[in-house]
């Protein structure tokens, strides 16, 4: 969900409303969960609380965000007994909570892809809203309900599958609560690494929902700047090399500059690196054995029958995977033929062949369970690398694992 600009655009505007009284909160609870007594979650009423419910109001006219939490108990639709379950995510008010402000909830999510799941809308008269979200961790839930009015927390029906995910069954389950501020929203921070290829669109994914408007990236390799570009697409700042990173090298990222939607600065804290060779394919026909170092990958290869094979082994939630494959220096020729197959599980795979100072030519790109047989020309002279990048299709949430994706190169050679 592209949300920032309408989100900057408000936030920006002058307020001039008048200010939000808080009001007083006498219970002592913190958080309610339906107390809806029912046969079905789906089926059951409950009345909507007061902002007495919370401990803590949910006010204030100026940037702030809280964490919301509470437990709810659900229904299954199907067998079983009731089950308290806990459940969290975070809003954010950029301008305050005034009215025709927005709102944003946000939780982090796994499938289709890492990111921050998000729903934004804008303040009524009686500063609140209905909100909504859905998010995709090792069980699938989902949230539709509203922001209580004046300085109340969020209330509706919280959704969950309860089957296990090893299983190809379902077990829905509903019932309705209230989450109240539990305390701060996350740093501006974003964490973890990894490794890329040269063509890879490296993927960060922040605790916090990001201004798009203030996204600032660099990337250099040994002081050198890497020309790419950067969007913030499903709740991530992804990064793609204009062409493709220098093989080999070490590739700086620096996000200063950027900022989350409350106006504080991101964060970097990562430890991203490229995939590095240290040998050279000997032999492009793969009938011999390749020296150690020759390949570099995320995912696991061998050498089977005259043939590389690239994503091996059992199904894993894991099987997109980036490859680099050292070349030998390609002399006089100008083209590089490729005869190679992806995978049905692959969504694509791209192969393209790099140079040193990293430049990029694409040979090829591969559907589902396709075979390319073709040549195209070489980025440059010199030593030469192939890129190979591979998507897998979204986690089998209730098989709990994504089927592999495998590529297979029969051979490579020069023209």
């Amino acid at each position: 969900m592209r949300t920032s600009g309408i989100l900057v655009a408000l936030a920006l505007s002058a307020w001039n409303c008048s200010e939000h009284a808080e009001d007083d909160v006498t219970s002592d609870s913190g958080a309610s969960g339906a107390d809806a007594g029912a046969d079905s979650g789906a089926d059951a009423e409950v009345s909507a609380p007061t902002t007495q419910d919370c401990q803590e109001s949910l006010s204030g006219d100026q940037p702030f965000g809280r964490h919301m939490a509470g437990k709810v108990t659900l229904y299954p639709q199907f067998d079983g007994s009731p089950v308290g379950t806990n459940f969290e995510f975070d809003v954010y008010f950029p301008a305050g909570r005034v009215y025709g402000a927005p709102v944003v909830i946000a939780h982090r999510t796994a499938f289709p892809a890492p990111g921050l799941a998000t729903d934004v809308r804008l303040l009524d008269a009686d500063l609140g809203t209905d909100v909504a979200l859905s998010v995709h961790e090792q069980q699938a839930w989902s949230f539709d309900g509203q922001l209580l009015d004046g300085d109340g927390g969020v209330f509706g029906t919280f959704s969950e599958n309860l089957a296990d995910p090893g299983t190809d069954v379902a077990n829905p389950a509903s019932g309705a609560g209230t989450l109240c501020p539990s305390g701060p929203v996350p740093l501006p921070v974003i964490e973890g690494g990894g490794s890329f290829a040269p063509t890879s669109p490296i993927r960060f994914v922040p605790e916090v929902p990001l201004d798009e408007e203030q996204l600032a990236v660099a990337a250099t390799c040994e002081g050198a700047a890497i020309d790419v570009s950067v969007q913030w697409v499903d709740g991530a700042v992804v990064i793609r090399p204009v062409e493709a990173f220098p093989p080999n090298g070490t590739v700086l990222f620096d996000l200063s500059g950027t900022t989350d939607i409350l106006g504080r600065e991101l964060t970097l804290q990562q430890d991203y690196v490229p995939l590095t060779t240290t040998a050279v394919v000997s032999d492009m026909s793969f009938e011999a054995l390749l020296p150690q170092g020759a390949i570099a990958t995320t995912g696991d290869w061998q050498v089977d029958n005259g043939a590389l094979r690239l994503g091996v082994g059992a199904p894993t939630a894991a099987t997109a995977f980036d490859a680099v494959v050292a070349l030998p220096d390609a002399g006089a020729f100008d083209a590089l033929r490729i005869k190679a197959s992806a995978g049905d599980n692959c969504t694509s795979v791209r192969f393209a062949v790099v140079t040193q100072d990293g430049h990029a030519a694409e040979v090829a790109v591969a559907g589902p369970g396709e075979e390319i047989d073709v040549a195209d020309a070489l980025a440059g002279a010199g030593a030469q690398w192939l890129s190979v990048n591979a998507g897998a299709h979204p986690n089998v949430q209730q098989w709990g694992y994504v089927p592999a994706c495998e590529v297979v190169i029969e051979e490579l050679g020069y023209e």
